[in-house]
């Protein structure tokens, strides 16, 4: 396993910045030290006793000084941006130092729980389904004056559909355990033989951590969350990464589709459905690669079993949507 390095002096500076601020925070820096968090990020109390939300590093690796630039950037743009603000559920940038080199900000509390963590869905309720959707498709609906100010203002990554190929290759060569379990020969030649899908599919703003842990609920109030992967990206890649994770509850699988397609057009609904499941081939490898290696224990022989078996069916044509 890499070596987990925080940055130097991150007690130090971190609790300085939190007197600095006034805040008081929920959880002590040093549980996030001992849990090996990329991140510092906690619930805080102002001076006037107010909620707020802290996010700064802690893990000393340029992508995650970046990738919290990013968020802090995006989120800033939201809220600055009223129109987008009152559509988009994500939590309020208040402040923030985000060109300096020991980069935070604060947001918005969003008040309730997460919808779940790794593979346990914590808030069972289907209404959720259809707010999270609503959600999603606002945020792939952005205008192209937006897109284009947010690729100027934030500098996000445009992922075109050939880096696909690139990433196949990364996985077969950088991990034996895959390249033994999966035949990339035919993944490669599924892939060859529906390129044109990806070429067809929209590039849409992608939340790029799609998951039931960055979704915050409440009565009928839902936000996303923790937006450091943020690209533009094929408009499969977030739904995909939510029901490849979604693998215990195969209702709720059958309904986050559902009701997603339910609000395509029929040409965008046919592109959605052959797209989907070269996503759905990418986000199970993804899956096998990082987030089994690091779930918990009961769920690893599972959640294996279910990537391997998603790759297998869509390979040998019985997925069906």
């Amino acid at each position: 396993m890499e070596k987990f390095r925080t940055i130097p002096k991150a007690k130090e500076k971190i609790e300085h910045l939190l007197k600095t601020l006034e805040l008081t925070p929920e959880k002590k820096v040093e549980e996030f030290i001992k849990e090996r968090k990329h991140f510092f990020s906690t619930k805080c109390l102002t001076k006037k006793g107010k909620e707020v939300f802290i996010k700064t590093v802690l893990e000393n690796k340029p992508h995650f000084f970046e990738s919290l630039k990013r968020e802090g950037k995006l989120l800033k743009f939201f809220a600055k941006n009223k129109t987008l603000s009152e559509k988009i559920k994500t939590p309020k940038f208040l402040k923030g130092a985000l060109s300096v080199s020991f980069p935070w900000f604060l947001h918005q509390f969003a008040p309730g729980q997460r919808l779940g963590e790794f593979y346990d869905l914590e808030v069972k309720s289907k209404k959720y389904i259809k707010l999270l959707t609503e959600n999603l498709l606002t945020i792939q609906g952005l205008s192209p004056y937006y897109k284009r100010k947010i690729k100027s203002e934030i500098k996000l990554a445009d992922i075109g559909c050939w880096k696909y190929k690139k990433i196949l290759k990364r996985h077969q060569r950088e991990s034996p355990k895959l390249k033994r379990a999966v035949d990339f020969q035919k993944v490669e030649k599924f892939f060859e033989e529906n390129y044109q899908y990806l070429q067809k599919a929209p590039i849409v703003l992608t939340h790029g951590d799609f998951t039931f842990s960055n979704h915050i609920v409440k009565g009928n109030q839902i936000w996303l969350t923790d937006w450091e992967w943020v690209r533009f990206d094929n408009f499969c890649v977030d739904i995909s990464h939510l029901w490849i994770q979604s693998w215990r509850y195969p209702t709720w699988q059958r309904l986050l589709l559902k009701t997603y397609l339910q609000e395509l057009n029929g040409n965008l609904k046919r592109i959605f459905r052959e797209t989907f499941k070269l996503m759905a081939i990418i986000q199970a490898l993804n899956e096998l690669r990082w987030n089994v290696e690091i779930c918990p224990k009961k769920y690893k022989k599972n959640a294996t079993k279910f990537c391997l078996n998603t790759i297998k069916k869509v390979l040998n044509k019985k997925i069906s949507l």
